[in-house]
């Protein structure tokens, strides 16, 4: 019955019908443009709600990594990890992060590691988004698989402030 029933509600899927979209700014004046198909838009939200599934099992499964930019100027561009045996000489595995963690947001990572992994050294490498300028952070993070413990790393760099008042600087409170 389930077999049917499920074909039955995906066949409308299978129609070549076009979704037309009306754009609103001054300057297109009613232009009409295509922005995909009914079956690509219901298959893009499948895909969303399987990965946030997936994601929350395998955070109760594996345990995870959350990251978090505490920072108001930087972006975390690199997260890497010391594939080193212990006492060997430190060497740093690939960047973990595609993108650059913005300011204000967070990411996860899964911790798939074995025990030997569960004090692992990692380093964190900030870029400020005006001056450019690149900082490396050194620190450890369990990375060791702990089903049901997430853990949590702040990423934070204080930076000193000015505030003129009345034509004297003074230190920003903080």
């Amino acid at each position: 019955m389930l077999k049917y029933l499920s074909i039955a509600l995906l066949m409308p899927l299978t129609a070549p019908n076009y979704c037309w979209a009306q754009t609103s700014e001054a300057s297109s004046a009613g232009k009409v443009t295509s922005v995909g198909s009914p079956h690509d838009t219901i298959a893009s939200m499948l895909l969303e709600m399987n990965v946030e599934k997936r994601t929350r099992d395998n955070c109760w499964n594996l345990g995870c990594l959350v990251i978090v930019n505490d920072t108001s100027g930087y972006d975390v561009i690199g997260f890497y990890v010391d594939m080193a045996r212990r006492g060997g000489k430190t060497r740093w595995g690939p960047n973990q992060f595609p993108l650059a963690l913005s300011p204000r947001s967070m990411t996860l990572k899964f911790k798939t590691g074995g025990p030997s992994t569960c004090d692992q050294p990692v380093r964190f490498v900030l870029r400020h988004q005006k001056t450019k300028e690149t900082i490396e952070l050194d620190g450890s993070a369990s990375l060791c698989t702990t089903p049901h413990q997430d853990a949590i790393i702040h990423v934070k760099v204080l930076e000193p402030s000015v505030i003129i008042e009345d034509g004297t600087a003074s230190p920003s409170p903080s």
